[in-house]
């Protein structure tokens, strides 16, 4: 699939859906944020898929961790401090990894008006970057620049969504 149409794509068919999910966190009080992106919570409530693996147990632990970091966490002046709090009181609690990092910081970073200027790399969107070519797929985040022109339109968060959804589109495509 060519570049412009896995953007077309995402931006047809995905970006609603992420932007549904951010308004939800930003309507929440930054309390409630802070309990529903440590719960890992959609707007139905329900858990979502991306850490359906995560022990519940964990997920509380988490929730208790960063509501005693809640100053701290508040007082983030930008996305990269926010991410590097929320990994720094919940990396060490077991089934929690850089997904987890990422979307717990997205969530909560969208209720203090805070956005990622990095493209963060986890399993998913790692694999997209290096499908796409790129040397530093291995490092913690790219930068916007580092992708082909074609996807520099979007912001770097959608970036991470396009990226993990359409790696297996992303790869080259091979003649038959």
């Amino acid at each position: 699939m060519a570049h412009t149409a896995i953007v077309q794509s995402y931006c047809e068919r995905d970006k609603s859906k992420s932007a549904a999910e951010l308004q939800f966190y930003q309507s929440l009080s930054f309390t409630q944020a802070v309990s529903a992106a440590a719960l890992a919570l959609k707007p139905n409530w329900r858990r979502h898929g991306h850490q359906r693996w995560a022990p519940q147990a964990s997920l509380h632990l988490a929730e208790s961790r960063l509501h005693r970091a809640a100053n701290r966490l508040h007082d983030s002046r930008t996305f990269h401090d926010l991410f590097c709090a929320i990994e720094q009181f919940t990396s060490n609690i077991p089934g929690l990894g850089e997904l987890y990092f990422y979307d717990t910081a997205l969530r909560v970073g969208i209720n203090l008006g805070l956005e990622p200027r990095y493209v963060y790399l986890h399993r998913g969107t790692r694999e997209g970057a290096k499908a796409l070519g790129l040397k530093n797929f291995r490092s913690p985040w790219i930068e916007v620049s580092d992708l082909p022109r074609t996807f520099q339109k979007l912001r770097p968060r959608e970036l991470e969504d396009l990226l993990c959804v359409y790696r297996e589109q992303l790869r080259p495509q091979t003649a038959g």
